[in-house]
Order: C-alpha cells, then sequence, then structure tokens
C-alpha cells in the first residue's frame, strides 16, 4: 500500500506540473499562439472597471 501511496503523490505532482504548464505556459492556437500570461496582459483592462447596470423590467406589464 506504500508504493501505491508514493506513486499517488508522484502523479499528483506530475499533473499540477503539466496543468500549470499547459494553462501558464503554453502558447495556444485560440490565444493568437500567445501564452496566456501574455494574452491577459495584452488584454488588460486599465483604470477601474464599471458595473454593466441589468435592465429594470419591474414595470414593463409583463409581471
Amino acid at each position: 500500500m506504500r508504493r501505491l501511496s508514493r506513486s499517488t503523490d508522484a502523479f499528483a505532482r506530475n499533473a499540477s506540473q503539466w496543468r500549470m504548464d499547459y494553462n501558464q505556459v503554453r502558447p495556444h492556437s485560440a490565444l493568437g499562439w500567445s501564452t496566456p500570461a501574455d494574452y491577459a496582459r495584452k488584454h488588460a483592462v486599465s483604470g477601474p472597471r464599471r458595473r454593466l447596470k441589468e435592465p429594470d423590467f419591474s414595470s414593463n406589464g409583463w409581471y
């Protein structure tokens, strides 16, 4: 059982490293072959974000 535990721990470490590489380091075709970090930096919104107002349907007669 101890060997299985070590094997599972090693798998979890490797999977975590792969996931980080895939999601943060590796370029993605959907992002124009940019890495996610580069894409986020290029498309970051500067300044405070505006909250979109939700429409008010309370007086439209349908409710």
